[in-house]
């Protein structure tokens, strides 16, 4: 297995490159583009409790578990791409843990939690969140997708089909 001729098609470099691409940076384009505007119409729509209870579950459905929708989509498309997808929660994990204690380092536990996931009204507060929170969050939730997808189809495969 380790010295192979072929390429196998279910686990190419270039596909899981195309995922984590399309995994990190579709739903920070969709949280950059809707998250603050609708999620503040959220929240002031009907005030203090439910309007914080609906900003919160816009950004856990919509805005983090983008990436969780978009694995459904694309193992529908490509069902092979599953092999390579479960991986993509990788990189950005990496990304996301060593800035975390990084900022956990220089400054305090609370801090950090503050700084990537509740970081208040300050407009740069919120950088720490839009770029490591979020991406992890989808790659997380797209990885998570795919290897349910892949076990799916592992199940539907093994089920014996009895003849009619």
């Amino acid at each position: 297995m380790l010295f192979r001729s072929e390429v196998s098609d279910d686990y190419s470099f270039v596909t899981w490159v195309a995922q984590q691409v399309a995994a990190v940076l579709t739903p920070s384009l969709v949280a950059l583009l809707t998250g603050g505007s609708v999620a503040d119409y959220i929240e002031k729509g009907p005030g203090y409790p439910l309007g914080t209870i609906g900003k919160v579950a816009w950004y856990a459905l919509f805005v983090w578990g983008i990436g969780f929708y978009l694995a459904m989509l694309v193992h529908r498309l490509f069902p092979r791409a599953a092999a390579v997808g479960r991986w993509v929660w990788i990189l950005p994990t990496f990304f996301f843990l060593l800035m975390f204690f990084n900022d956990v380092f220089k400054h305090s536990l609370s801090s950090a939690f503050s700084d990537f996931f509740n970081p208040g009204p300050n407009g740069e507060a919120w950088w720490a969140l839009m770029i490591f929170t979020y991406p992890t969050c989808s790659a997380v939730l797209y990885s998570l997708g795919m290897f349910l997808a892949l076990r799916q189809d592992r199940r539907r495969n093994a089920a014996p089909s009895f003849p009619t």
